[in-house]
């Protein structure tokens, strides 16, 4: 009976390569915080039944009120914050400053349309829907003073499951690393001193 070998150099290179495909795709911790199915964004809803209303002096801001949905439930909840104090967060997917949607009893109303008034027949202040309940328009004499996109931002309920998952995420990549890096010494060692290894023909 013969005995066959297979160079070392050719098994080690095929572990490497698994190796460095699981390090460089399959590390945990990243995926968790973006692109784990456990992230959780709140909305408007597709009907928001937005609701705008002009603010008193010497204050000169919109309170906007709308309806808003998560991702992960069906329930609808009313919400209101002022639109121009709240312009770099919500450009920027950041949670706004809710105030409470009763903030808006005694404000004078602003009409929200979804198509733009005729010029004889627009108020002087008005404003204007987009079609996906996502943005909305504030005129003010015939001027565009703002376009303001609604409050898209990531909730707590997603982050905190992802904070309870982070240590066995990082106890995954941990093994990752260490077995790749066991890899690469075992490469060295063999490179070092040659050699075979039973098995079937190269």
């Amino acid at each position: 009976m013969s005995t066959h070998h297979v160079p070392i150099r050719k098994v080690i290179a095929s572990t490497l390569t698994l190796l460095l495909a699981l390090t460089t795709s399959g590390c945990f911790t990243p995926k968790l915080w973006k692109e784990s199915p456990l992230r959780e964004f709140a909305e408007p809803s597709q009907d928001g039944r937005m609701e705008l209303r002009l603010g008193p002096l010497p204050k000169r801001d919109y309170l906007l009120a709308y309806d808003e949905v998560r991702e992960r439930s069906e329930r609808v909840r009313r919400k209101a914050y002022w639109l121009l104090a709240n312009q770099e967060r919500t450009s920027q997917e950041r949670k706004p400053h809710f105030v409470k949607p009763r903030a808006a009893r005694g404000l004078t109303i602003i009409p929200v349309f979804d198509t733009p008034p005729t010029a004889t027949n627009a108020p002087p202040i008005y404003a204007l829907a987009a079609t996906d309940g996502r943005q909305v328009t504030v005129v003010e004499h015939g001027m565009a003073m703002g376009v303001f996109e609604l409050p898209v931002y990531q909730t707590t309920r997603g982050k905190v499951e992802r904070v309870l998952l982070t240590p066995l995420a990082v106890v995954g990549d941990t093994v990752i690393v260490v077995a790749a890096t066991a890899g690469f010494v075992v490469l060295i060692w063999w490179s070092a001193g040659g050699g075979t290894i039973p098995g079937t023909d190269d």
